[in-house]
């Protein structure tokens, strides 16, 4: 039997603030482009002021997530291009294995 040991991923992004709506369009695109792929297990942004967001990803391992950033393809990497134009800055604040997760809903 074969446990993922799970994978986060939490990212800023600072605007340019005339680019809202399509960075927001182009996150989805992003995520969208990952789950044609083998390794995200979920997705979310969330706005932290008016010009930034903070995303959270969640993969299936840290070798499912390097993976993807590989793209030998070039898919991803279009992806993360075009949502990086809508930004300022972008930055990876954390990565880190997942210990334990309990859900209350």
């Amino acid at each position: 039997m074969y446990i993922w040991v799970m994978f986060a991923v939490i990212r800023q992004y600072q605007l340019n603030p005339i680019f809202e709506s399509s960075f927001l369009d182009d996150w989805h695109k992003l995520v969208n482009a990952y789950r044609k792929r083998e390794g995200l297990v979920s997705a979310s942004i969330h706005k932290e002021t008016p010009i930034s967001f903070i995303s959270y990803e969640k993969w299936k391992s840290r070798d499912h997530f390097l993976n993807i950033m590989d793209d030998r393809e070039g898919q991803i990497r279009r992806e993360i291009e075009t949502l990086r134009n809508n930004c300022n800055n972008v930055y990876l604040l954390h990565s880190m294995e997942l210990v334990t997760e309990e859900i209350v809903i």
